[in-house]
């Protein structure tokens, strides 16, 4: 990583400033390693400020400067790297993590990449995802992921993103006691989710119009003992009428 300059004044020296930070000499950043036959000065980078998409090139001392080519942090030419992602948000669903980011300008695709420890280190789970979005279905529930997104094009890949993190988790469903009242005047409850709820009232509402089995049956998860199983079948001309109570789970 070079820089090539000619000058008039053969004590002059260049000066690095990155953008958005103090002044600072090329010292700080580079070694003036030769001049040849003709007045140019070579520069080697010995290291380059990181995180930083501009630097400001000049001198202090009298004479003109002319620069012949600049080769900052392995590129040269017009295409510079791209900038670094920002706006990085990830949300926990049902055994997924969906992620969405800023688009970065000059990005040709994206690098996604994981830890289970904020701070990473990070593994990379996804490349070459070319929009500004990517689902994680790897992940199990009630795990906490962090990720961070580099943007990545001809030049190289960017620095990190900002972290963001999720914890995937089963959706907690409502439920309700139903209370089934037969002709004969007994009552019958059951605590059940609100899909097993809908499904016991599109069955009445079938048989209802004619159609479906005449009993239906209701699983019995408690008192199983040594029983693979257990089973309730109502008839559904035994049934005077049914009401249900929905009432919302409490998280733990």
């Amino acid at each position: 990583m070079k820089i090539y300059a000619k000058s008039s004044n053969a004590s002059q020296t260049l000066v690095v400033q990155p953008e958005g930070s103090s002044q600072a000499t090329i010292g700080a950043y580079v070694t003036k390693t030769a001049t040849n036959n003709e007045g140019w000065l070579t520069y080697s980078f010995t290291s380059v400020p990181g995180n930083v998409a501009l630097l400001y090139i000049y001198t202090q001392q009298a004479g003109t400067l002319d620069l012949f080519e600049i080769q900052v942090d392995g590129y040269s030419g017009t295409t510079p790297p791209p900038g670094i992602p920002s706006g990085l948000t990830a949300t926990g669903g049902n055994t997924k993590v969906d992620l969405n980011w800023t688009a970065v300008s000059g990005a040709t695709s994206y690098n996604v990449k994981r830890s289970t420890t904020a701070g990473g280190p990070y593994t990379p789970i996804a490349t070459n995802v070319t929009g500004t979005t990517y689902t994680d279905t790897a992940v199990i529930n009630g795990t906490t992921y962090y990720y961070i997104v580099t943007a990545v094009n001809a030049v190289g890949e960017s620095a990190n993103s900002n972290e963001a993190s999720a914890t995937p988790a089963t959706p907690v469903t409502n439920r309700a006691l139903l209370v089934i009242t037969l002709v004969n005047g007994l009552e019958k409850e059951y605590d059940l989710s609100m899909d097993e709820v809908n499904a016991f009232i599109n069955w009445y509402n079938g048989r209802a119009g004619g159609t479906g089995s005449e009993v239906y049956a209701f699983n019995k998860n408690f008192n199983l003992a040594n029983f693979l199983s257990r089973k309730e079948y109502i008839s559904y001309s035994k049934i005077e009428t049914f009401e249900v109570n929905e009432y919302k789970v409490t998280q733990p």
